[in-house]
């Protein structure tokens, strides 16, 4: 903020330019994300640290296998799905955390759309709302799911 890089407050549109907009929207995002870049990093890290002992990376090792191959082809695939479903049970967390970012920033959104529907009471927008986040988080549930079978296609649900 003392060097003046990057503007505290406001919002611009898409249509002022794209320069101008990421420039405003940098520090609420990475306000929201910080937090989970290390939370999943040390979620990926144990998980790696976990399956990298297990038996198949042994035997894949044992065949002669680079390292390499055996950290992206076997171990990656099993540790990522921790992360996977972490992601999911986090976007309800990161609705909540948009709604105070929002506030602080002088953002529009959904958080501040709530936050003032509560104010002036009014239902209807409050219920919409969290319909909107419901169903989204839903979604985002459904997309981790699909996201098992994409990064590990051993994992199948019965059809």
């Amino acid at each position: 903020m003392k060097l003046g890089l990057l503007p505290s407050t406001g919002w611009v549109p898409w249509s002022d330019g794209i320069g101008a907009h990421f420039r405003h929207v940098l520090m609420p995002v990475l306000t929201l994300s910080a937090y989970y870049f290390g939370t999943f990093s040390i979620v990926y890290r144990a998980e790696y640290q976990s399956v990298i002992r297990r038996e198949f990376i042994q035997v894949a090792r044992a065949k002669g296998l680079h390292e390499w191959r055996v950290a992206f082809r076997h171990a990656a695939p099993n540790a990522i799905l921790p992360v996977i479903t972490f992601v999911g049970i986090s976007i309800g967390q990161l609705m909540g955390g948009a709604v105070v970012t929002e506030t602080i920033f002088s953002m529009p959104g959904m958080g501040r759309l709530f936050v003032s529907s509560i104010e002036a009471r009014d239902f209807p927008v409050m219920l919409a709302v969290s319909m909107l986040i419901v169903i989204g988080v839903v979604i985002v549930n459904l997309l981790a799911d699909i996201g098992y079978e994409v990064a590990n296609p051993q994992i199948r649900h019965p059809s």
